[in-house]
């Protein structure tokens, strides 16, 4: 299976969806923003990224533009994904 980095800075969703992840058979490396996200990548190269968008710290959207900077995750797909804001 697949070597997947998911960062996410609301614990509950990271837990709920790290539990999901790993049931399916994947390994899991979890961060809480961009700036940790980029250690972990720089630890080992994953197969995919899920990026939350809105994260304390470093942004979603800086820390893509960091992992496409450099060789090594330039060119790993990176799925984004954002909570909209709450309806009325």
């Amino acid at each position: 299976m697949a070597y997947i980095v998911l960062v996410e800075d609301d614990p509950d969703i990271r837990d709920l969806v790290e539990m999901s992840l790993a049931r399916a058979g994947h390994e899991v490396a979890c961060a809480g923003n961009g700036a940790e996200a980029l250690s972990v990548c720089a630890t080992r190269t994953p197969d995919v990224v899920i990026m939350d968008v809105n994260m304390p710290v470093m942004s979603g959207l800086e820390a893509i533009r960091r992992l496409r900077s450099v060789p090594e995750t330039a060119v790993v797909p990176i799925i984004v994904v954002s909570v909209g804001g709450r309806g009325p």
